[in-house]
């Protein structure tokens, strides 16, 4: 998501680290993105992001809607 918005803006980024998950996944990455703007516009991106899966089982019932 962040790599398509920075080349949406035309700045430069690159992947400095990555960790990836014993099943295909990736569980940390670190990137860096350089140009005009994009402190200002990522400042308060820094950090940590969580991205949870919900299992398949759980999802099918999730939304129940109420007649």
């Amino acid at each position: 998501m962040y790599t398509k918005y920075a080349e949406r803006q035309r700045w430069k980024w690159e992947v400095i680290d990555s960790h990836p998950t014993g099943v295909g996944g990736l569980k940390e990455v670190v990137v860096l993105v350089q140009g005009r703007g994009a402190w200002s516009r990522l400042k308060y991106e820094r950090g940590v992001h969580r991205v949870q899966r919900v299992p398949a089982p759980s999802r099918a019932g999730a939304f129940t809607p109420r007649r």
